[in-house]
């Protein structure tokens, strides 16, 4: 599969940005209808002040989180990854990034690649494992832009690569790259989070 033409947005959220949004939007709400119930039930009760406090106190965040919500995008346009923020967002370059391979065995697995540029750094979850070993993994248009961003004889771009290969086969996840960096972990006396160094990232495609 093509990574989108050079300019266009590739989406690195695991799980869509705009479900996780939606989520938010209908918890907030709940909340909000619920600040409106107290604060009726406060100016019954008790006295208006009650009411505008409670109603302050229970909106307000509500309201905060909704306006947020599907702020905090990832993705990447033209081998830079942007984490888009209300605040702070951060853009680190591929293309001169220290970039890391990371495993992370618990009960819920995860892979992540760390990319970190001066002072900024991001992480992006390739893929999730569950202990019966279902799971959730970066789309094939994401896993390809970000091989394609990486710098030519990358072994953490030729791991990509040969997840996709696994992934467009349906091969079982014992012979996917992204599965084997989580053994790995899981593998060692103390299971945690670990880095991959460049020999243990080669030889998950071996």
């Amino acid at each position: 599969m093509n990574a989108k033409a050079a300019g266009e947005d590739i989406d690195l959220d695991i799980v869509p940005a705009e479900l996780i949004a939606r989520r938010v939007r209908v918890a907030a709400g709940l909340l909000l209808g619920l600040a409106l119930v107290i604060a009726v039930l406060s100016w019954v009760l008790w006295s208006p002040w009650v009411a505008l406090v409670a109603g302050v106190i229970l909106g307000l965040p509500a309201i905060g989180a909704a306006a947020m919500a599907g702020k905090g995008r990832l993705f990447l346009r033209d081998k830079v990854i942007h984490r888009s923020a209300a605040f702070k967002p951060i853009r680190v370059d591929l293309t001169r990034a220290e970039v890391t391979l990371h495993a992370r065995s618990a009960r819920i697995c995860q892979v992540l690649l760390r990319a970190s540029e001066g002072g900024s750094a991001v992480n992006v979850v390739l893929a999730v494992y569950s202990e019966d070993d279902r799971g959730r993994e970066l789309s094939p248009l994401a896993l390809r832009g970000l091989a394609d961003a990486l710098p030519k004889g990358s072994p953490i771009a030729a791991a990509l690569v040969g997840q996709l290969r696994c992934v467009a086969r349906d091969a079982a996840l014992a012979d996917r790259p992204l599965y084997r960096a989580v053994e790995l972990v899981r593998d060692r006396d103390r299971p945690g989070t670990g880095a991959l160094n460049a020999q243990q990232v080669s030889a998950l495609v071996d």
